[in-house]
């Protein structure tokens, strides 16, 4: 595989493509399983693998070719919400960098760790970061997101709890039930609530 420049993509580009992803299949408005996406709309087959993150440090990744998904087995078994959005980050590399992965030839850990030497940490690295915030708005859709988040804020002020900007005093654990409801990690969700602004509306 040649050298590869990593496209330069906006934020607001990568939500629109996450959110077309989900009208087209008529997914978004119930929480959102990154493995029916990659099973279902790509036809990739996911392939638990013992020790993933241990030997590699990533929970999954695209094989070259973009047929196969490989994601930790420890991750799979013991942290639903991470295993799916370990998921729809892969779903990510599918939609925004096909280019590179079709093109790639990597089907084991060694290799999948040599083409990740071969593009280099700064190609790496933004590819990355823009699969992560696809991932966010692909099982955080923001309309899905807000209504939970209103759901679970109403419980809270129901009990005569007053929030307040302070994130480390009750925005934790309020974090962790939108995201229990979602199947979605808490540190997600409190990013995608601070970068949609949904955050702010209640303090």
């Amino acid at each position: 595989m040649d050298s590869i420049n990593a496209p330069w993509i906006r934020k607001e580009a990568i939500y629109a493509r996450a959110e077309a992803l989900l009208d087209k299949h008529g997914l978004g408005d119930d929480p959102v399983e990154a493995d029916y996406i990659l099973e279902t709309v790509f036809g990739a087959e996911i392939v638990v693998a013992e020790d993933l993150f241990r030997t590699t440090s990533v929970h999954a990744f695209v094989a070259g070719g973009c047929k196969q998904v490989f994601v930790d087995y420890e991750t799979t078994v013991r942290d639903p919400a991470w295993y799916n959005y370990s998921l729809a980050h892969e779903v990510g590399h599918l939609v925004l960098h096909p280019q590179v992965f079709e093109a790639a030839t990597h089907k084991t850990r060694a290799e999948f760790d040599a083409f990740r030497r071969k593009i280099g940490q700064d190609t790496y690295s933004k590819l990355e970061q823009q699969a992560h915030l696809f991932a966010g708005a692909l099982i955080a859709p923001a309309q899905l997101l807000e209504r939970t988040a209103d759901e679970v804020i109403a419980t809270v002020r129901s009990h005569g709890i007053e929030l307040t900007p302070m994130l480390d005093v009750d925005w934790p654990i309020i974090f962790r039930e939108i995201g229990r409801r979602l199947n979605v990690n808490d540190r997600t969700i409190a990013y995608r609530m601070e970068d949609l602004g949904i955050y702010r509306k209640y303090i």
